[in-house]
């Protein structure tokens, strides 16, 4: 039904990431349950995090859930993406040698929402050449793009954004012979670590606000590459103010 959870995740201070199948996703605070019923065994973190889904509805190992209308009642939708520059302003957000973030796929050439690039030559600001490019700084595709399908960051923002990506490099790293073969177990255990490191969390938190949720998430996931990037990315939706 259009209700049913798809996906959910376990967050920080006993929140968690929920996507409905009609769409909606959000964070939902189960704080105020805790302390009521069977909710009390939720308080143990462990057995917080083994929080699944049973016959579309959130569940967990011993038969706690939470109802439909309780779950669309209090799920805060998550901050959505900046609105983007206005065409009169197109001059000042997009500028020769600026970085963007690539808004949609361009599978003609092989560039995922989310890659960054480099302005390199500017159309009347009708259309911009962006070059993209890899790990080692070669080329991955020149194209030719509209303002529309772009987003401006800037250099701290770009920096923010590859120390993340490094960040999550090593500690998917870490964690391949710990968890061999098992992604969502290397996925879970990444954001324990984003959860109990505060300085993680605030950095997370403070990108995806400059960027926004979807577009921050974005180009985090496709410089990455990693079975556990997926799970990893859905978790780390919920570090966004609510």
């Amino acid at each position: 039904m259009h209700w049913d959870v798809k996906l959910v995740q376990p967050l920080a201070d006993y929140q968690i990431y929920v996507e409905l199948e009609n769409g909606q996703r959000g964070i939902f605070d189960l704080k105020p349950y805790l302390n009521q019923g069977v909710f009390q065994e939720l308080q143990n973190i462990h057995y917080f995090n083994q929080v699944g889904i049973a016959w579309g509805a959130v569940t967990w190992p011993h038969e706690q859930d939470i109802a439909p209308d309780t779950l669309l009642a209090g799920l805060v939708p998550l901050e959505q993406t900046p609105a983007a520059p206005k065409p009169d302003n197109w001059a000042l957000a997009f500028k020769l040698f600026g970085l963007v973030i690539l808004k949609e796929d361009q599978p003609d050439h092989q560039l995922k929402r989310g890659a960054i690039g480099t302005i390199v030559e500017v159309f009347n600001h009708e259309a911009y050449e962006v070059d993209f490019i890899d790990s080692e700084g070669q080329t991955l595709a020149l194209v030719t793009l509209t303002p529309q399908q772009l987003w401006p960051l800037t250099s701290a923002q770009c920096a923010s954004i590859d120390a993340i990506t490094q960040t999550l490099t090593a500690i998917h790293r870490e964690l391949d012979p710990v968890y061999p073969d098992d992604p969502h177990q290397i996925a879970r255990a990444a954001l324990d670590r984003f959860h109990t490191e505060p300085h993680l969390k605030q950095q997370i938190r403070q990108v995806l606000q400059e960027t926004g949720a979807d577009l921050g998430l974005a180009a985090i996931e496709a410089a990455l590459d990693h079975p556990a990037v997926t799970i990893t990315m859905a978790g780390l939706k919920g570090f966004v103010e609510t």
